[in-house]
């Protein structure tokens, strides 16, 4: 997926980084069930289907994933009780990614949030911005606290 989505996304430098990132972290994991690689890998198919169906690299959703992945690689190195709680703020997203990403392949169109689209889109929306807000919250929060010690 991240091979496709640097194919889609016309060589963009901050998509290059992640995407290495990303796949670096994947390699590194493979053979478990690694919550922030998934994330990222159903972000990156979000993307490319964003891409295809004509949005620009500087479109809202596809600025969104870009961030919701990154703030995803940064949240593997959290401790519990911190990291269930981002884990199921991810899987959140993740679902609400595909969901979006399936409803483009079905109705072979771009999610356009100016013309009227089903409630459960502009739903999905919403929940992938508050969960990447809780995400940030953690980072944050893991941030501060470590720089007290």
């Amino acid at each position: 997926m991240e091979e496709e989505l640097l194919r889609c996304s016309l060589d963009d430098a901050s998509t290059i980084i992640e995407s290495s990132l990303i796949k670096d972290r994947a390699l590194k994991i493979c053979g478990t069930r690694d919550i922030p690689s998934i994330v990222a890998f159903v972000e990156a198919d979000l993307m490319c289907e964003l891409l295809k169906h004509g949005a620009k690299p500087s479109n809202d959703i596809i600025q969104l994933s870009s961030v919701i992945r990154m703030c995803a690689l940064s949240l593997v190195y959290l401790r519990e009780p911190q990291s269930i709680a981002s884990a199921a703020a991810m899987v959140g997203m993740a679902n609400e990614a595909k969901r979006m990403c399936d409803w483009m392949k079905r109705e072979n169109r771009l999610i356009t949030f100016s013309l009227p689209q089903p409630r459960e889109l502009h739903r999905s929306c919403l929940i992938r911005m508050k969960a990447l807000d809780v995400m940030t919250r953690m980072l944050h929060e893991c941030f501060f606290s470590s720089s007290k010690l």
